[in-house]
């Protein structure tokens, strides 16, 4: 069977408008929370950006202070280099000597003794030399002292020469006097200069 609606035209129009009204206001209310959580969010990324801001200023702050602090150490680098580089000059060629006279005891041959030595660091064409004169029974014992000095053992010194020899007698026994003359090398360096001049950091 057919409806029959006996409502007015009117009373459908007013539906349809309250109808269109609704939806108008949930869109609009859905739009406007849209809105708010938005603003939240972003008040929320603000507050963080504020923060992360404010942090950083107090850290550039310490940094500042550290700076302001520190003002001082370009003159301390300059002092400390200007140390440094007279301990160079003055340890340049620092004979360890107590290494080199233990080292240059064991080389001594058995038929030879030493009574004199002379030593001289820096000059113009080595780190230094070392003046020996002794007495040996033989000119066969003064070129074993030659080549002992001049042998890998003994790598503080090199280019050994002598520089007189003569035969003479002690108590009627024949014997050789002599004198020699041999090179520092680095390796009769010591090694204070390395131990005294602390690591500059930068």
């Amino acid at each position: 069977m057919r409806p029959i609606n006996l409502l007015p035209p009117e009373a459908f129009e007013a539906v349809a408008a309250r109808r269109i009204r609704n939806r108008v206001l949930a869109i609009g209310a859905a739009y406007v929370a849209a809105l708010v959580v938005v603003t939240l969010l972003a008040n929320g990324r603000v507050r963080d950006a504020e923060q992360l801001v404010t942090e950083q200023q107090a850290e550039n702050d310490d940094l500042q202070r550290s700076v302001v602090a520190l003002g001082d150490a370009d003159a301390l680098v300059a002092e400390f280099q200007g140390g440094t580089g007279l301990l160079e000059q003055a340890l340049a060629s620092d004979v360890s000597w107590s290494s080199l006279l233990v080292d240059l005891s064991r080389q001594i041959p058995d038929r030879l003794w030493l009574d004199g030595l002379v030593a001289t660091t820096e000059d113009e064409t080595t780190i230094g030399r070392l003046t020996v004169s002794g007495v040996a029974f033989d000119y066969v014992d003064v070129s074993a002292w030659l080549r002992s000095l001049d042998s890998r053992r003994f790598p503080g010194v090199t280019g050994t020469w002598v520089d007189s020899i003569a035969e003479s007698t002690i108590d009627e026994f024949d014997v050789v006097l002599f004198s020699s003359t041999t090179s520092f090398t680095e390796a009769a360096l010591s090694e204070r200069l390395q131990q005294r001049t602390p690591e500059l950091l930068r």
